[in-house]
């Protein structure tokens, strides 16, 4: 997906690559839930509910054309939103409510 997100008052364009969340719940044949919890690295969580889960929302490894190696974000939940502020950076743990 193309992101445009705004950092400090200027837009920042990227480009993400990854699995959409809605593919992966449908995979594990998951269809009954209410929200997603998803946690990184450092402890951090954030909450969606189902509602805000579409396919743009996706668990990305490729930012802008190369693999994400830093060993504390190789895989970030990210949406096409204008902020930033429920993106989830190294996430290590998804949980079905």
């Amino acid at each position: 997906i193309h992101t445009e997100r705004i950092k400090n008052d200027n837009p920042v364009p990227e480009d993400w690559e990854g699995y959409k969340v809605s593919d992966i719940l449908e995979f594990l044949r998951v269809d009954t839930y209410n929200s997603i919890g998803i946690t990184a690295i450092d402890g951090y969580s954030a909450e969606f509910l189902k509602d805000e889960i579409d396919d743009e929302t996706i668990l990305a490894f490729i930012r802008n054309g190369e693999a994400m190696t830093d060993e504390s974000n190789m895989l970030q939940f990210v949406q096409n939103t204008k902020f930033a502020t429920k993106w989830v950076k190294g996430v290590s743990k998804i949980t079905v409510k």
